[in-house]
């Protein structure tokens, strides 16, 4: 639901930068609905990796941004262990912006 009302605000963009902390999380995940936020996004795959998903994970987690990075093949993604690495890799600038 939040997800539709963000598009519905024009709040989602080809270059979103997300950070997902899941560090305390508990319980399982449902693969079919993160699977289904695909159509909220349908720019998650293309080839131009503009998105960026930084995700801070529990030490358990080990296969959990594999399977992300399968169904959003258009997005960076890459884990971290702390907040502030993970949003100075979110706000960096992609060289091709440079040029």
């Amino acid at each position: 639901m939040a997800m539709g009302l963000a598009v519905e605000d024009a709040l989602l963009r080809p270059d979103n930068r997300v950070l997902v902390d899941i560090r305390r999380f508990t319980g399982s995940i449902d693969w079919g609905m993160i699977r289904d936020l695909r159509r909220h996004a349908p720019w998650s795959t293309n080839a131009q990796n503009s998105v960026r998903c930084a995700y801070l994970l529990p030490d358990n987690y080990p296969r959990f941004l594999t399977i992300l990075a399968s169904f959003y093949p258009g997005a960076k993604h890459r884990a971290f262990k702390d907040d502030a690495s993970a949003l100075r890799w979110l706000v960096q600038v992609p060289a091709s912006a440079c040029a």
